[in-house]
């Protein structure tokens, strides 16, 4: 009788996360603190500060963007500090004209790359493929799908920003790239999800772990990559983004500045105002519908 083949799992090793990291670390380093409440305080920091950004990331994927990303909330508070006279002197967090002076520019440490995509007509097998997987991770890339939201914004979105009898998801300037507030319109397809996801009493977080431990913080970008990497594909989360920008171009009649708004995109100023005025709102939820009727099937057949 021939003998199974061993899974691949079992002959590949996991690649170390930088939370592994941090473990092996204080591991390697505790015998020479003073008390358990140093290695605490250690375990602690890096929890609240880095594992949510971090933490599941192998060293090798770790750049500059990223510890920028960690400092910005630090830099925000003690500008703030300074602003009202509880602190003199410069913020020892700032990037220009400081950091930037000690550090290689982002741009450097990791060059800019496309993302990418999902082929438009490869788009609704893959979108019903991931709605079949049964986990928190896949529902929250279905929503940032639909939505054709950053995964960041969908990971971090709160029941208090979701509006379901409006079919209304409004993300507050602060959590946005462009700083300004974004309403973005529900497809049925989306409020469907938002209705059959679970909520939990100690947290406002719309895709949560039920663990406890995670209640408290958003879902990490990997949790959305690996249900990429459970279909074998090279896309990226992001490179969904794109997917949708080209099925508007290429399957639509829709205006691209519409698409762009949809997007968050800086548009010009003249092109903005002009769009703004009418039944822009309007005009965009029925784009996000007809989007989420292509993806799941529902769209109807030209004649």
């Amino acid at each position: 009788m021939a003998v199974a083949d061993s899974p691949a799992s079992a002959l590949t090793p996991v690649a170390p996360t930088f939370d592994h990291c941090v473990r092996q670390y204080i591991l390697a380093h505790r015998s020479s603190w003073a008390n358990a409440k140093h290695e605490a305080q250690w375990q602690s920091t890096l929890d609240l500060y880095a594992a949510p950004v971090i933490g599941r990331l192998n060293p090798n994927e770790i750049t500059v963007e990223h510890l920028l990303e960690i400092l910005s909330p630090i830099e925000l508070v003690l500008n703030f500090a300074r602003a009202k006279k509880l602190r003199s002197g410069e913020n020892p967090a700032l990037w220009r004209g400081n950091l930037d002076s000690l550090l290689p520019k982002p741009r450097k440490v990791a060059p800019v790359k496309h993302h990418e995509a999902v082929d438009v007509e490869a788009a609704r097998a893959v979108f019903q493929s991931i709605r079949a997987m049964d986990s928190i991770g896949a529902r929250c890339l279905e929503f940032t799908i639909l939505t054709a939201c950053r995964s960041g914004e969908s990971r971090g979105a709160l029941w208090s920003e979701v509006d379901l009898e409006r079919a209304l998801w409004t993300i507050p300037a602060q959590r946005m790239k462009m700083k300004r507030d974004h309403r973005i319109p529900l497809s049925g397809a989306a409020i469907d999800l938002l209705r059959s996801t679970p909520k939990f009493d100690n947290t406002d977080f719309v895709f949560s772990s039920p663990q406890k431990v995670h209640l408290l913080r958003p879902l990490s970008d990997m949790t959305l990559t690996a249900c990429h990497r459970r279909l074998k594909l090279t896309a990226t989360v992001h490179g969904w983004r794109s997917t949708f920008k080209d099925w508007a171009a290429e399957k639509t009649s829709y205006a691209n500045e519409l698409s762009e708004m949809a997007l968050a995109h800086a548009i010009s100023s003249g092109v903005e105002s002009a769009y703004r005025r009418g039944d822009l709102f309007e005009r965009r939820r029925a784009m996000m519908d007809e989007w989420a009727a292509f993806l799941t099937g529902t769209a109807r057949q030209p004649a």
